[in-house]
């Protein structure tokens, strides 16, 4: 089964540089895994950037199609980056709206009653 975005069968086969430059980051990639420091925490971190490069495979692919499988590779360390930045906004969002919340908390001392009929927080 071919993929929607895949090579049609009448492309030609794939030449020596492509070759070469896959060869080059499988090799990479390798080397890479068997110097890493054995760490739960390091490997997390794989295991997480192996699931957002999986969950985003169409538009990796999307990319391949339109750009090139080099654009499509050069994109993904970026692609990445904009999750990681963007998880820390998220953070920073939920921290400024949950530390502004209990400092509001203490500055009226607790929460005030309403009285019967009224249903506006004093």
């Amino acid at each position: 089964m071919r993929h929607f975005y895949g090579e049609s069968p009448d492309t030609p086969r794939r030449s020596i540089p492509e070759l070469i430059i896959a060869v080059y980051i499988v090799g990479t990639t390798a080397y890479m895994a068997a110097h890493l420091p054995y760490h739960w925490i390091i490997f997390s971190f794989f295991v997480i950037g192996a699931l957002l490069v999986f969950i985003n495979n169409r538009f990796y692919l999307f990319l391949a199609a339109k750009r090139g499988r080099l654009f499509a590779l050069a994109a993904v360390p970026f692609h990445l980056l904009y999750h990681l930045y963007n998880g820390f906004s998220f953070l920073a969002g939920i921290t400024h709206y949950y530390w502004t919340r209990l400092l509001h908390r203490d500055a009226h001392n607790g929460p005030v009653e309403a009285e019967e009929g009224d249903l506006r927080p004093k």
